[in-house]
């Protein structure tokens, strides 16, 4: 269950801003019972219909990409376990609103229309919050990037223009130098 802030508390670290969301980690708070019954916090729930929110549920309101694949609207994303880490940017730009318990509910009945968080390039597991490198940004990848540059021959051009990586020539560059992987001269094809 999603709360939001309506008197803000706290204080350094821990101070609340007016309209800030909590997520249901609050009820485990020793003083959540006094937020509630003072005014502090409440329930969030949609305007229209009174509604709780799901923690983490979201329909997609307008088209973007994931993973290089376009997401439709009126996809119903799950992000209760693996977290998207643009997920309120998404959601503050209006790509994304929040989902009712019982769109959730009917959302994780039908899994064939829910769209998967990206994966890692690396890892191939879903990405979270801290800011993990997406499949798109293969090149960040050290292993990944010698190979192609050095072993497979590939120009720094080429390689900026691969699905997996979807960047600037100079991005590739900018990793061979961070890795020190040898660059060959301008237009001069491996030997």
């Amino acid at each position: 269950m999603a709360y939001r802030v309506k008197i803000p508390y706290g204080a350094g670290v821990y101070a609340t801003k007016r309209g800030q969301l909590l997520g249901d980690e609050i009820e485990r708070a020793s003083g959540f019972r006094s937020l509630v019954e003072n005014g502090f916090i409440e329930q969030f729930k949609d305007a229209k219909t009174g509604e709780e929110f799901a923690d983490h549920c979201y329909i997609v309101v307008q088209q973007f990409r994931a993973m290089g694949a376009p997401i439709h609207p009126g996809t119903f994303l799950d992000l209760r376990q693996d977290r998207w880490r643009n997920e309120s940017s998404l959601l503050g730009s209006g790509m994304i609103r929040r989902a009712t318990r019982s769109e959730a509910e009917e959302g994780a009945g039908s899994r064939a229309e829910t769209a998967s968080p990206p994966l890692s390039a690396t890892t191939g597991k879903a990405l979270e919050d801290s800011g993990s490198r997406t499949e798109l940004e293969s090149y960040k990848v050290e292993g990944w990037l010698r190979e192609k540059y050095t072993d497979e021959g590939l120009s720094t051009r080429q390689i900026a223009s691969l699905p997996d990586c979807n960047c600037s020539a100079q991005n590739v560059s900018y990793y061979l130098d961070k890795f020190k992987i040898p660059k060959r001269s301008r237009g001069r094809p491996k030997a």
